[in-house]
């Protein structure tokens, strides 16, 4: 087996535990053993079990990059645009619901958040390239201060979108036998509307 094979095999299997009982609940050789690999197999790839959990969430939001890479804005239409980001990251969330549960632990551990940000990460500069984009979508339309400080503005849009996610679809805690909350199509749209206003309401001049 070749290193590459090697490290997704351990990657794969990583993934597959961490869906079915969180972080908290894996160790090593739980990894190790679902990949029919040695221990000290595990540790030329990774330093610790933090390591893989960055890039086994670095590989589930590739689903988001995929869809974002895509997306396209309307000049002068501040609140549609607005709606547009929500509207699919909430809706992928909800679709691939057991595996934003594992990504949500990142963002509850600030130890992990702080590795991931440190950390080769696609997604974020993917995200950081389409929240500038809906800003110069709507320069006119935003106040002056969010256009000048784009940093803040992206690192408070993130923490807004996540936070009403846990909210809305009940992630208290990693639980193997726990559910995300289940909503209706009309439910989610309800509440994908009302986190647009709010954002749009922050923002616009």
């Amino acid at each position: 087996m070749d290193e590459l094979n090697t490290k997704n095999k351990l990657i794969k299997s990583a993934m597959e535990l961490f869906l079915e009982k969180g972080y908290e609940g894996i160790k090593v050789e739980d990894i190790t053993k679902e990949a029919g690999v040695a221990k000290g197999t595990f540790y030329t790839y990774f330093k610790a079990k933090d390591d893989i959990f960055i890039d086994v969430i670095s590989k589930m939001m590739e689903i988001y990059i995929d869809i974002l890479k895509n997306l396209k804005f309307e000049e002068g239409e501040l609140k549609k645009n607005i709606k547009k980001i929500v509207s699919l990251m909430y809706k992928t969330s909800y679709k691939h619901k057991a595996m934003y549960k594992v990504i949500s632990l990142i963002f509850k551990n600030p130890h992990l958040l702080s590795k991931l940000f440190e950390s080769e990460f696609p997604f974020k500069k993917m995200s950081e390239d389409i929240y500038i984009k809906l800003l110069e979508s709507s320069k006119n339309e935003v106040r002056d201060e969010v256009i000048e400080n784009k940093k803040i503005f992206i690192t408070v849009l993130g923490k807004i979108l996540d936070a009403y996610m846990f909210e809305l679809f009940e992630i208290k805690e990693f639980k193997s036998s726990g559910k995300i909350k289940k909503i209706t199509e009309e439910e989610l749209e309800y509440h994908i509307k009302i986190i647009s206003n709010t954002i749009y309401l922050a923002i616009k001049k």
